[in-house]
């Protein structure tokens, strides 16, 4: 409509449409993926029709004019820059679980600190190349990862660190803490399954 009141603009509207398209279609498909492996599997299903309209609409687009390259490089750098909205956006939500592996030296003051933060610890005894050491673990939400770190660093600065997606789980402390999610005894995050 803007091209007919502005002669001329047809291209460069067209070429924002796809820009904008691209990188809405792209933030929505990261953001399906990442409901995909939480095990979301229905928002994810609702997320596709968009995700599809989108991508048929800005593609429709650039193929109609093959040899406008303007138009092709808004297709590419809308992909790229959703990339880059789609996975901030999924850092700031930070969806899901985390489980985090910190071996320390032993006696640390470490576990105690955790508990007091209000994490759930389990911890058990191990030995390193320069001694004995405390295995730590403690399964978190993801929301909360930065300030699990920022206790390491401030209680066991020289800790080997692990960080790991775990795709389901039940029962312990964490699931105490949390509402009760389908029968009693079910994983609180389901498998994505077929």
């Amino acid at each position: 409509m803007l091209a007919t009141i502005i002669p001329g603009t047809s291209l460069w509207v067209d070429v924002l449409i796809i820009f904008a398209a691209q990188v809405v279609y792209v933030t929505i498909m990261t953001m399906r993926w990442i409901l995909l492996l939480k095990g979301h599997r229905y928002p994810a299903a609702g997320l596709s029709v968009f995700e599809v309209i989108l991508w048929v609409y800005a593609l429709g687009m650039v193929v109609s004019q093959l040899g406008d390259w303007p138009r092709l490089l808004a297709y590419a750098f809308g992909f790229a820059t959703g990339q880059l909205v789609g996975s901030k956006l999924e850092e700031l939500l930070a969806v899901g679980h985390t489980t985090v592996q910190v071996v320390a030296q032993s006696p640390t003051q470490l576990p105690e600190a955790l508990r007091q933060a209000g994490f759930g610890v389990t911890t058990w005894r191990g030995s390193g190349r320069d001694g004995d050491r405390v295995v730590i673990y403690v399964v978190l939400q993801r929301r909360r990862t930065g300030e699990l770190f920022r206790l390491i660093e401030e209680h066991e600065p020289d800790a080997f660190t692990l960080l790991m997606e775990p795709r389901s789980f039940r029962g312990g402390f964490l699931t105490q803490k949390m509402p009760a999610v389908g029968r009693p005894g079910a994983p609180t995050t389901p498998h994505p399954g077929p």
